[in-house]
């Protein structure tokens, strides 16, 4: 009994002092990197965009996102060469998913500048720290697997094995997921609602999938684009109906994770304000931490649309407590809703044109703003400095 005692005792002892080094070794590795790779401001200096949608550039042709005319314009000002900007947006994307891969983005770009646009997706509850402060929404169980993630995650070497776990287990999930088939008239009423909604006409998007529906009951595909659409027009309690059926009939479809995710805040605004409001300067915090360790300077951007107003008190406050840059685009775009030229820089890609993402023309008013807002706070060097 005390030699396996012993035993065990020395291969804990191993595991702990084998974590430790490898912790130690990540963490002098991360500080080699960064001063033998650290960025020259005018000679190539990398700005790095993160964010959702709205930094991919959904809504505009390939080449016309933000990060692209933010590119143009600082050609332009300082020269070809002189500045690399980088989009490293992820459609869908919460602000807690930005914040546990921004380590990874820093450490392969080595930016001098981080431009940051998130918190629109943070109803998502994937992968979230919203539950830190809405801990009544867990079971007991749950709650603590969420104050140990939480805890172990100031670790990089438990973040690195969480990163890769995670990669792996969602490969495999791909791999295994086959979705049932639904009737020819079923698939046949999906290709027509998809033309519809990818030329607009949502509304009749809607009524071609709810008239589906109503003839056949057991298509998994029909009651989650249903729903998709509901979702669309922010008719909620419609729009998670159709969800939870999908679920019973295919409960590993995308859309579960995805959508089912969002219930709690849409369906709750009320009770989940607060907390959305605390994770979001929550994950600012973490995000502009980890840009200044790396030695990287910050602006924060507000929304370009109305909608998401509310949280950007939390976006100014972020920007202030960190000595970060902001460029406030709501502040730019909402002076054109008293007009028709609003839509001239709008997509008009969701029902809802006040949520809808930027066209071209919107995203190089956004990235206008951005360099304005850059150049005033020293993120950029100022006008007067160019060749």
């Amino acid at each position: 009994m005390r030699t396996f005692a012993g035993k065990a005792a020395a291969a804990a002892a191993g595991l702990l002092l084998a974590l430790l080094l490898a912790e130690g070794g990540l963490r002098l590795l991360g500080l080699a990197v960064r001063h033998s790779r650290a960025p020259q401001a005018g000679a190539g200096a990398r700005i790095l965009c993160v964010g959702d949608s709205f930094t991919y550039g959904i809504g505009a042709p390939k080449g016309e996102s933000y990060p692209d005319h933010l590119q143009r314009l600082l050609d332009a000002d300082y020269g070809p060469g002189a500045y690399a900007v980088v989009n490293e947006g992820v459609p869908g994307q919460n602000s807690s998913e930005l914040a546990a891969r921004l380590d990874y983005l820093l450490a392969a770009h080595r930016p001098a500048a981080l431009v940051v646009l998130t918190g629109a997706n943070n109803y998502s509850l994937r992968n979230t720290n919203f539950f830190l402060f809405a801990p009544e929404e867990l079971t007991f169980p749950e709650r603590a697997a969420l104050r140990a993630d939480s805890a172990l995650s100031h670790l990089k070497v438990y973040r690195l094995f969480r990163f890769a776990g995670k990669g792996v287990l969602d490969e495999f999930r791909k791999l295994a997921y086959s979705p049932p088939r639904c009737a020819p008239a079923s698939q046949q009423a999906l290709d027509k609602a998809m033309k519809l909604f990818d030329a607009k006409d949502f509304s009749g998007a809607v009524a071609t999938l709810e008239a589906a529906l109503s003839e056949d009951g057991a298509c998994a595909e029909l009651s989650f684009q249903a729903g998709r659409m509901q979702f669309y027009f922010r008719d909620f309690p419609k729009a998670f109906a159709h969800f939870r059926r999908g679920k019973e009939l295919d409960p590993r479809h995308p859309f579960v994770k995805i959508f089912l995710s969002q219930e709690i805040p849409l369906l709750r605004p009320q009770t989940a304000a607060a907390a959305l409001d605390k994770l979001l300067a929550y994950d600012l915090g973490l995000i502009c931490g980890a840009a200044r360790s790396a030695g990287a300077k910050v602006l924060i951007q507000t929304y370009p649309f109305g909608t998401d107003g509310q949280r950007d008190g939390a976006r100014k406050a972020a920007a202030a407590g960190a000595g970060a840059a902001l460029a406030d685009q709501r502040e730019v775009f909402l002076p054109l809703t008293a007009g028709p030229k609003f839509k001239d820089y709008l997509s008009g890609d969701e029902p809802d044109l006040m949520a809808s993402h930027p066209n071209s023309k919107g995203y190089r008013l956004m990235a206008a703003t951005v360099l304005s807002a850059g150049q005033k706070a020293g993120v950029f060097p100022p006008a007067a400095a160019k060749p």
